[in-house]
């Protein structure tokens, strides 16, 4: 909680304090955990089922499997990995269209894939901060190869509706859709299921970045 009790903190969007449920596991994991969990002896095996156990209670609430589920350092490591895997396994098209507000672990990639020769489109925020998804679907045809837009701006906090956006990309043009979702669920978004709606069927890549 916060020290001060006269501080009203409002950037959530940015940032989250972690929950002192969450420090608690945090520190009973590397008091406990400590050992590789790839290790065959005994502290690694149990490493081993806490980080197991972890990633199918992760997977259940973004409803998608265990094994599509791969933990980063955070979540600019995430974007690259997600962003430049999916335009370097493409054999066809050069097209990508990215929100205008994204995070610079998204804007910094696709600058330099632009350098490389790859057609990046960004469609600007309205100035109410929202996205006009229209705009967006607009840009996206038969050479596109990835859409990318985060489900909630971390600077002004206004929801996109990725959802749609998803859904239409790939009923359009069958290509890759990678969303950043980048916020606590309970203290944005209000529920898990709005992380399970977003990661859909139709939402090839996700970022989670449990920070917000």
């Amino acid at each position: 909680m916060l020290q001060n009790p006269e501080l009203h903190y409002l950037d959530n969007a940015a940032t989250t304090m972690v929950a002192p449920e969450v420090a608690d596991v945090i520190d009973k994991a590397m008091r406990e955990h400590w050992a590789n969990p790839s290790s065959l002896y005994g502290p690694g095996a149990r490493s081993e089922e806490a980080l197991n156990a972890a990633r199918a209670a992760v997977a259940r609430t973004l409803g998608c499997k265990p094994k599509e589920l791969y933990f980063t350092s955070c979540g600019s490591e995430s974007n690259n990995l997600a962003l430049l895997g999916a335009v370097r396994t493409r054999t066809f098209g050069k097209g990508i269209v990215v929100s205008g507000f994204e995070h610079p672990s998204v804007q910094r990639p696709l600058e330099e894939l632009a350098k490389q020769g790859y057609n990046v489109t960004v469609v600007k925020p309205r100035p109410d901060g929202t996205l006009d998804i229209n705009e967006m679907l607009e840009h996206v045809d038969k050479n596109t190869i990835l859409v990318a837009c985060m489900m909630v701006n971390n600077e002004v906090g206004t929801r996109n509706d990725v959802e749609r956006l998803a859904a239409e990309v790939k009923q359009t043009v069958q290509r890759a859709f990678h969303i950043a979702v980048l916020g606590g669920t309970n203290r944005i978004f209000g529920s898990d299921q709005n992380l399970a709606d977003a990661n859909t069927e139709s939402t090839e890549r996700s970022l989670v970045a449990g920070h917000q």
